[in-house]
């Protein structure tokens, strides 16, 4: 992408030349010609002056430290910006065709459960009966929905992923690699015979937007229930 074009769409101000071609985002101290590196913290700083990228994302107050022959591209919130660069200039790492909607042959779907337009259920996944799935979501290989779970739109279950019966996820959800959803928690009530499990009766709630990391666990409340409010990041 041209340099001009990527300062438009990320929202900074270039001063450099407009046709420089920039294929990619680098660190600082790692960069070579064609990428555009970014300064959002001032301990890196003294980088600035070896850097071999053709363009950096920065603030107003550190564009003076620039060396010359460095495009700069100057933004009020570099982070937020390269964050923006990094989504137009890096694609994800596979490149393969996605596969078609709907469930793999080689998939379990309960002839109960209510699979949403354009979704994808691939192998060796099991959706439990009354279970729902939300339309364009991605279920990757081994991801289980018990009964009467719900998923909402445009998420991506990725493998290992397990939502227990009752619970649900809300839209646009990210679950990463064996997170599991509502499992019982770890309630006992102890006397002198020993522990003696307390029934877990409620349910686990993700709401919407929210990322949660591989292998987390979020346990189903007692009563009523457990809530990741929306937006979080876990």
């Amino acid at each position: 992408m041209q340099a001009d074009e990527l300062a438009r769409r990320i929202g900074a101000a270039l001063h450099g030349p407009a046709e420089l071609e920039l294929t990619g985002c680098s660190p600082l101290d790692d960069a070579a010609s064609g990428r555009v590196s970014f300064l959002a913290n001032g301990r890196y700083r003294p980088q600035l002056a070896g850097t071999r990228a053709s363009a950096v994302i920065l603030s107003p107050a550190d564009r003076p430290h620039l060396p010359a022959g460095v495009a700069a591209l100057v933004a009020r919130d570099p982070y937020r910006a390269f964050q923006r660069a990094m989504t137009l200039l890096e694609p994800p790492p596979s490149t393969a065709a996605p596969p078609p909607a709907g469930p793999d042959p080689r998939a379990a779907v309960d002839p109960t459960a209510e699979l949403g337009e354009a979704s994808v259920v691939h192998p060796f996944c099991t959706v439990g009966p009354r279970a729902r799935v939300g339309a364009r979501t991605v279920l990757h290989p081994g991801v289980r929905l018990a009964e009467d779970a719900v998923v909402g739109d445009d998420c991506v279950l990725y493998p290992g992923v397990c939502v227990y019966a009752g619970c649900t996820v809300g839209h646009r959800v990210v679950l990463h690699a064996n997170v599991s959803v509502g499992q019982d928690g770890l309630g006992y009530a102890t006397d002198a015979a020993g522990h003696h499990k307390i029934p877990q009766r409620g349910v686990a709630e993700i709401q919407d937007d929210v990322e949660i990391g591989a292998n987390s666990s979020i346990d189903r409340a007692t009563l009523g229930r457990t809530v990741v409010g929306r937006g979080s990041k876990l």
